[in-house]
């Protein structure tokens, strides 16, 4: 009787722990897509900034182009 009791403690506690352990995949699962959602935005603002500035660099450069043709 008493390896019976055991037995199901043990795999109560077995239970609970593969449970817990799965909680906490599940939470580190979205933690993951949250922050890949949060870096893509992040990246986007990047490259649009970077595009931004490149188009202002040609425009300067075109400008000294043509006063130096003038």
């Amino acid at each position: 009787m008493k390896k019976v009791i055991n037995f199901v403690l043990l795999a109560a506690s077995m239970t609970v722990a593969a449970s817990t352990s799965a909680n906490q995949l599940d939470d580190l699962l979205k933690q993951v897509k949250a922050d890949r959602i949060s870096e893509a935005k992040i990246d986007k603002k990047r490259e649009a900034e970077f595009l931004s500035a490149r188009a202002d660099k040609q425009a300067l450069l075109n400008s000294a182009k043509k006063e130096l043709a003038n």
